[in-house]
């Protein structure tokens, strides 16, 4: 079965090149295939991206027609991977270690010791400045969508990322939530990616900055419409006990 892999970019080419490069290195058990969204990008992200897939036919890649929203993309690519079991889903402003895609497989299975079924599992992030090192694995229940491992049946139980969610922000959480209320476990393992958060926020001009606080504020607005609190909340951890 092939290992699909997406990755989301928005500029920060230099990130990009960082982010393509340590995918190319992902240990998989079958053929690897890199699917790069470039979601309209203005800084030579689309021409650089046509380059490498003439270099590396493991790449594919998709262009929109202007900027799409994160929940639009990644129901976009997952539609295109076909007939997948799993998919690998990273930002663009990530780095990871070769083994997090087998790990993050792994655990997802019952195949080690006191792991259940479980419809994603991350990884957590670190700052650039942070060792990657890690020893005994544990989880927690409390996942990171800027790197996850999708399965399919869950996707297919939970439904699609919620578009309604405009640009970024709280589309993460919102599926978290539907999760719990479909009894599909998603889990984050100590298993440490490299993670420049907030990239597109703070390298951006000034309209993207803006685009984006916009964006923030009208998902933040439908995220406590559909469930009365938000996420960081005692009132968000209460979704969780119900």
């Amino acid at each position: 079965m092939r290992a699909n892999v997406i990755v989301l970019c928005r500029n920060n080419l230099n990130m990009t090149r960082k982010c393509l490069r340590s995918l190319r290195e992902l240990r998989v058990p079958d053929e690897l295939r890199i699917l790069a969204i470039d979601n309209a990008s203005t800084d030579g992200t689309a021409a650089w991206l046509r380059s490498e897939q003439t270099r590396d036919k493991r790449i594919w890649i998709m262009s929109t027609n202007g900027v799409r929203s994160v929940a639009t993309l990644w129901n976009l690519g997952l539609r295109c991977c076909g007939d997948w079991e799993d998919a690998l889903i990273v930002n663009n402003d990530t780095v990871l270690l070769p083994e997090t895609y087998t790990t993050l497989q792994a655990w997802a299975k019952p195949v080690w010791k006191d792991s259940g079924e479980h419809g994603i599992v991350t990884c957590v992030s670190r700052m650039p400045w942070e060792t990657l090192e890690y020893h005994e694995i544990q989880s927690s229940p409390h996942p990171d969508f800027s790197c996850f491992l999708l399965r399919r049946w869950a996707y297919e139980i939970v439904g699609e990322f919620d578009e309604g969610f405009e640009g970024a922000y709280f589309e993460d959480n919102d599926y978290h939530v539907r999760m719990h209320r479909k009894g599909v476990s998603a889990v984050s393992i100590s298993v440490p990616f490299t993670h420049h958060g907030g990239g597109t926020m703070k390298t951006g001009s000034i309209f993207e900055r803006m685009r984006i606080s916009k964006c923030f504020e009208a998902n933040q607005k439908r995220f406590f419409e559909k469930y009365g609190c938000y996420p960081g909340t005692k009132g968000y951890d209460r979704l969780f006990q119900q």
